[in-house]
């Protein structure tokens, strides 16, 4: 099990989602000295105003999918997919979550 399949509501999990990664990125803004690339520190920066953004999309969203690219693009194509939908299509990827928590309900 997941800890995500725990979770009854779609919003709470895309908001989980959110904040791990902007936790993630902000304390790699914090530690920029780490980084002595400036274009890590630049796409750090950018990531976190990305997942900012995304707090506020309740539908739909394809502004930045070159940046969702650039941070998922080593991920395999399902976890990718996945968490596109989540993230920037939450209007379907709400529905799907709907579908397969009653899936599971009725194989309890």
């Amino acid at each position: 099990r997941k800890r995500s399949d725990s979770i009854e509501s779609f919003e709470e999990m895309r908001n989980l989602f959110i904040d791990v990664k902007l936790d993630h990125f902000k304390i790699f803004m914090k530690n920029n000295d780490v980084f002595k690339d400036e274009k890590i520190s630049k796409l750090n920066k950018d990531a976190y105003q990305y997942f900012e953004y995304l707090k506020t999309v309740k539908k739909l969203t394809f502004k930045n999918f070159g940046l969702f690219w650039k941070l998922y693009h080593y991920e395999n194509f399902n976890y990718s997919f996945q968490n596109y939908l989540i993230l920037n299509v939450p209007i379907l990827a709400k529905v799907l979550f709907q579908i397969k928590k009653g899936l599971r309900k009725k194989t309890i």
